[in-house]
């Protein structure tokens, strides 16, 4: 995984530079870079709960509240995008004749 992270990619604009550490994430199509994804995306889960873990009370009362304010019936499965899912929200409109 080290070695794709070292893998980093340059860019410019006119007189702007910068470098993106994380371009291998965009390799869709490369297997070893997906398997690494994976093993990049369980650790930073499992740090952010380690960071997050003394806030667990507040984000159960905001997703509660969240979830409160919703209305189940409005969003579609989940869609296949790539590696990720999509959820769409559907809105039921009804136009009258004038």
């Amino acid at each position: 995984m080290d070695s794709y992270l070292k893998l980093c990619k340059s860019f410019g604009l006119s007189t702007l530079q910068w470098e993106d550490p994380y371009s291998w994430m965009s390799s869709l199509n490369d297997k070893v870079a997906m398997c690494h994804m994976d093993i990049y995306m369980e650790q930073e889960e499992k740090y952010a709960e380690a960071v997050m873990i003394d806030t667990q009370r507040l984000q159960s009362k905001l997703q509660s509240e969240m979830a409160s304010q919703l209305a189940f019936d409005l969003s579609t499965p989940p869609l296949r995008w790539g590696p990720w899912g999509k959820t769409a929200f559907v809105v039921d409109v009804c136009l009258s004749r004038i």
